[in-house]
């Protein structure tokens, strides 16, 4: 997808699904609500953590490993 419509419009979109998720989790009044909520987080985090890790290994503000860790903390 990344490769398709670019970093930036990926990160965009990704975060849509993930924070329509959490909030159908949160809210969710019936487990097979939670379910879809947590399949729409899957959804956008299996698209926004690639680009987070290569824009961590191309940085030059730190050490690429440190920069990984860092995304991985924050995950």
């Amino acid at each position: 997808m990344a490769a398709r419509i670019g970093d930036r419009a990926t990160l965009m979109l990704g975060t849509m699904p993930i924070v329509t998720g959490f909030l159908a989790v949160m809210a969710a009044p019936f487990a097979l609500v939670a379910m879809t909520g947590f399949l729409l987080i899957g959804l956008g985090i299996s698209n926004v953590v690639p680009v987070l890790c290569r824009r961590a290994g191309k940085q030059k503000v730190m050490p690429a490993g440190v920069a990984i860790a860092v995304i991985t903390t924050g995950g």
